[in-house]
């Protein structure tokens, strides 16, 4: 899974050229790689499901096989949050959301060698639902790829805060 340590570091960037250069290795030896952005926050509609601006991009340039429902199982638009915590959504429970999470990630990894999965925001997006970007990881049983910017100072302290949550 590739995470960040903040939002627009280069998670999608990093995923698409993951994903581009494992479907040529696994194409050598006759396999599949598959993707999947199991939460997204920026939403486009595709064929009339509201799914994931990033999952919406890899699915259509890399023509995946897999149902954009899959490939995008989850959105938190605008109000989402409000209804998860007035447990008006009862999509966003837990048991909900780790069935949604799990069907759709074991249906692509059953159909593909290899899943790259793209997080989204930094690690602790998510954390208000209970469900961020390392509990996802976990529940996927994803090693998790941390994508942060150059330099020393900040990038350290965003790296170590991001590890320690992963952890």
């Amino acid at each position: 899974m590739v995470c960040a340590t903040k939002q627009h570091t280069g998670k999608t960037a990093v995923s698409m050229a993951l994903l581009s250069n494992l479907r040529e290795h696994f194409a050598r030896r006759g396999g599949t790689v598959g993707y999947m952005k199991p939460i997204g926050q920026q939403w486009v509609r595709v064929n009339g499901c509201r799914v994931d601006k990033d999952a919406a991009l890899a699915h259509s340039f890399f023509a995946l096989p897999d149902p954009i429902e899959r490939v995008s199982p989850v959105v938190i638009g605008r109000g989402d949050t409000k209804a998860f915590l007035d447990d008006t959504a009862p999509r966003l429970r837990a048991p909900a959301l780790a069935a949604t999470l799990r069907r759709a990630f074991d249906a692509i990894a059953d159909a593909h060698d290899f899943v790259v999965v793209e997080g989204t925001g930094h690690c602790g997006v998510g954390a208000v639902l209970g469900w961020d970007n390392a509990r996802v990881a976990a529940e996927l049983g994803a090693d998790v790829v941390l994508v942060a910017n150059g330099g020393v100072g900040s990038t350290v302290d965003e790296l170590s805060l991001n590890v320690a949550v992963c952890r």
